[in-house]
């Protein structure tokens, strides 16, 4: 199951991404790291407020965020474990990289930061 509740631009949200195209950013852009005061880019135990959400997406892993400098915010439900196995590697990559830790370390102290118990 795969479920996108968005993928795109808020400047052209007619616009429909792929997954080829967030792989792309993914790759070329900097996530934006004040997402993290929210949980992880990849959350793979989501708690659901009602019951029928949790039923009807029980098992499935959230993936969500957006870029520093680009426009192109992403929200994806799905229980499929390759899909979700690439796009941590390539979140876990982004945020490895130099550009990602300077923006961190600028835009969240360190009370903003995720608890390990913290989701």
């Amino acid at each position: 199951m795969l479920e996108i509740i968005a993928n795109g631009s808020n400047t052209y949200p007619y616009q429909k991404s792929t997954l080829s195209d967030l792989y792309r950013l993914l790759e070329t852009y900097t996530l934006d790291p004040v997402f993290e005061r929210y949980g992880e880019f990849v959350n793979r135990t989501p708690c659901w407020i009602d019951g029928e959400t949790a039923r009807k997406y029980s098992g499935a892993s959230v993936i969500a965020g957006n870029f520093l400098s680009y426009s192109h915010a992403f929200y994806l439900i799905t229980d499929q474990e390759e899909l979700i196995r690439s796009l941590e590697r390539l979140i876990e990559k982004n945020r490895a990289s130099p550009q990602y830790q300077a923006a961190r370390a600028r835009w969240l102290s360190s009370d903003d930061r995720p608890q390990p118990d913290r989701q």
